[in-house]
């Protein structure tokens, strides 16, 4: 059996590891939308660009097939954890989540 002092110690960190988690997924969106963002503007601006980039085979439509389901997971993936957070849980192991 755990001593209180341990538990403790282990909830602290599983809260810390989930507040960095969060951390990090809002940078991955921030950053990828801001990318998405650029690439839009500059191809609607100055398609030029990207013709030598590509070899002229670059299309804007791709980069949101990419883009939009990429975002949907990590908004998914930031509410979950943002709930965890929320409830005091730590994320369930692999373990956890096949015994259920």
């Amino acid at each position: 059996m755990e001593s209180p002092e341990l538990q403790t110690a282990r909830e602290a960190l599983n809260r810390q590891v989930l507040l960095t988690e969060r951390l990090r997924i809002k940078a991955v969106i921030a950053t990828v939308a801001i990318l998405t963002a650029i690439v839009t503007v500059i191809q609607l601006i100055v398609p030029s660009v990207f013709i030598g980039i590509s070899r002229g085979g670059f299309e804007l439509g791709s980069t949101y097939v990419i883009f939009l389901p990429f975002l949907a997971l990590e908004i998914l993936a930031l509410y979950l954890v943002t709930r965890r957070v929320r409830q005091n849980k730590d994320v369930p192991s692999s373990g956890a989540i096949s015994a259920h």
